[in-house]
């Protein structure tokens, strides 16, 4: 990653089973270094049955995910569908999270977790 001591991490986004978008903001005054632009992502793992098509290049210039979760017992994850946008002056980051059991039952298997690290390069 070309992010450097620069780079500033917010809380991983989590969840268990299913598909959520899940979206928050970028802390107020941030700015984003657009030359900067993801060059690959690992967008899913784990069961065959969690599918993306996301690209590095798909991520806004700027924003770095590190996504990962559960593949233990058959499960699966992915990510996708990353937006970023400006809602009153902030800039604001989200994408879809997605994870399955792969038709297992929690009850024999736990649930499944998908979790996703963003980072932004400020300018």
């Amino acid at each position: 990653m070309d992010f450097d001591t620069q780079a500033v991490c917010l809380a991983p986004v989590a969840m268990k089973r299913s598909t959520i978008g899940a979206s928050f903001f970028l802390p107020e005054g941030a700015t984003l270094d657009t030359s900067y632009q993801q060059p690959n992502v690992r967008a899913r793992d784990g069961s065959s049955q969690a599918k993306s098509k996301l690209r590095g290049t798909d991520i806004p210039k700027g924003i770095h995910v590190f996504p990962h979760g559960s593949t233990d017992f058959q499960k699966g994850w992915a990510v996708s569908d990353p937006k970023l946008e400006q809602v009153q002056g902030r800039y604001k980051f989200g994408m879809k999270l997605y994870c399955t059991t792969a038709g297992g039952t929690t009850a024999n298997m736990g649930g499944c977790e998908v979790e996703v690290e963003v980072c932004y390069k400020p300018k």
